[in-house]
């Protein structure tokens, strides 16, 4: 997703509360992570994960809660929608930071390469 269409999308989700349903996978796409990468990162199963984004299984224990706060690099209080910033642009802006924080260091190997080759 777009980083504009990402901002706008925390924007509206910071002034229309979600479900926590909502809000997990809001974090989870922010990440531009797939279900199954969420659940692999969590170490939750898979079809668990895909109920509670559906809201189909409204209990979530608190250690499978603090997996998935931690595998999205969110609060719990993000997760339960008690933070006063709009965590979905949070997420969103740390994982731009990290591609280019990859790409940077791609640019430096591929000069440290060049100037090698030019001797």
């Amino acid at each position: 997703m777009p980083i504009v269409s990402q901002a706008c999308l925390a924007i509206w989700q910071y002034n229309y509360p979600m479900s926590i349903a909502s809000r997990i996978r809001s974090f989870r796409e922010a990440r531009g992570w797939s279900q199954a990468e969420l659940s692999r990162r969590a170490k939750v199963h898979l079809s668990s994960l895909s109920r509670w984004e559906r809201g189909e299984r409204s209990r979530i224990s608190l250690t499978e809660f603090v997996k998935l706060a931690d595998a999205l690099g969110v609060s719990l209080d993000d997760l339960l929608g008690r933070s006063t910033a709009p965590p979905a642009a949070e997420v969103a802006v740390r994982g731009v930071l990290e591609e280019l924080s990859a790409v940077e260091e791609h640019t430096a190997r591929a000069r440290q390469r060049l100037e090698h080759l030019a001797g």
